[in-house]
């Protein structure tokens, strides 16, 4: 037997605990799940929370609608308590209306699955529910370090100090994520318990105060981001901007002055943040139009090189016929005496330099007509530019 195959075979699994009142439903948790997983169920709330107490799970899938004891109310008992706070608990229901998707952000869930599910999508979300778990231990381990990282960010004791450094400190910011994750940061150092999600064109950038991010709040969030400014949800409190939404978890109802306070200096904050998200939205706007005007003038000067070549042949082509012919013409007239035949030859060679002539004519007019595309073509483009430009600034 080899090392790799000895570590595997003692490999401990993550624990999953499944609530469900239906028999049917455990039988495909089972199937699903046991091959990656162990796997302990419960038929009901009170079993669930008995249960609590002999093993903890490291991830709990809770059925919401079972009789005599909600998942809803399974939840608020779990999170009430601090041996069971801190496991994720995943609600798994036929429901999936932003009401009870918000009833269960509210009693404490972490995460939504909507039956009936697939199995790669149930196997991925419970993965995630145990990395997010994993996530806070290891930011609970190492709580002196992120004690003097908040100590370093706080290059001010006032909130009205922390927010300037933090819009000082946006306007270096080149990217959505790095702006994403200065203002989760300067959140935690103010106090704040929530997140930020930044949505700039197809992008769309999610950070949290503490570090991880809850899926059930990304789900929340982007439902009722086009709702109001300012959205109070209870406990819970969401401010919205046209590129930013902050959530704000602890609204310190107890302190109204505070909270007051509280909430003017996010709305700053989120003001700050949606302003900078515009500037790198019109910056990005403006470096490709300055791309595209670049490529255009590149194209226009290789097309006026290419013209200023042709005229250049077409005119010395020019001489040498008219001077070839001319010689002809004079040799033809060297004799005085002229004979019918001499007369013809004159004649034909007039006619073929007639000929020549309004073959250059017409190959001028070509060219002409080209020079004349590629200047309407710059000039729309700049047309363009300019009632772009005076359509931002009205």
């Amino acid at each position: 037997m080899t090392a790799a195959h000895e570590d595997q075979t003692y490999e401990v699994k993550a624990k999953v605990l499944v609530v469900d009142d239906e028999p049917f439903n455990l039988e495909i948790m089972q199937e699903i799940l046991s091959s990656e997983y162990d796997i302990s169920f419960a038929n009901s709330g009170p079993e669930c929370l008995e249960s609590l107490k002999v093993s903890l799970p490291d991830v709990i899938l809770l059925d919401i609608n079972m009789p005599g004891m909600s998942g809803y109310d399974v939840c608020e008992e779990i999170k009430k308590k601090s041996a069971t706070r801190d496991i994720p608990v995943t609600f798994v229901s036929a429901l999936d209306t932003l009401a009870e998707r918000l009833a269960g952000y509210d009693v404490g869930g972490d995460d939504y699955i909507t039956k009936p599910f697939e199995a790669k999508e149930l196997l991925k979300r419970v993965h995630i529910a145990i990395q997010y778990r994993k996530e806070k231990e290891n930011l609970r381990r190492n709580a002196d370090w992120a004690l003097t990282k908040a100590n370093t960010v706080l290059s001010t004791n006032n909130e009205l100090g922390i927010i300037f450094q933090f819009l000082r400190t946006s306007f270096v910011c080149g990217d959505i994520e790095k702006l994403a994750s200065v203002t989760g940061q300067t959140l935690g150092s103010l106090g704040i318990q929530g997140s930020v999600q930044i949505r700039a064109g197809d992008t769309v950038v999610h950070k949290s105060s503490d570090g991880v991010v809850i899926p059930l709040e990304e789900i929340v969030v982007k439902k009722i981001h086009s709702e109001d400014a300012f959205i109070d949800l209870g406990n819970q409190a969401i401010i919205n901007y046209e590129h930013v939404s902050i959530l704000i978890k602890n609204q310190l109802m107890d302190n109204p002055v505070k909270f007051e306070r509280m909430r003017d200096n996010i709305m700053l904050l989120a003001e700050g943040v949606d302003s900078r998200v515009s500037a790198l939205l019109m910056a990005n706007e403006l470096t490709q139009k300055k791309d595209l005007l670049v490529n255009v003038a590149d194209a226009a000067r290789n097309a006026l090189y290419s013209i200023n070549d042709k005229y250049d042949i077409y005119n010395s082509q020019n001489k040498n016929i008219l001077s070839i012919y001319f010689e002809s013409v004079k040799a033809a007239l060297a004799s005085l005496t002229l004979t019918e035949s001499q007369l013809n030859t004159v004649q034909d060679v007039i006619n073929k330099v007639n000929n020549v002539t309004a073959e250059l004519d017409r190959r001028e007019v070509q060219v002409e007509a080209h020079l004349v595309t590629v200047m309407n073509d710059i000039e729309k483009i700049l047309d363009t530019c300019h009632a772009e430009g005076q359509a931002r600034q009205n």
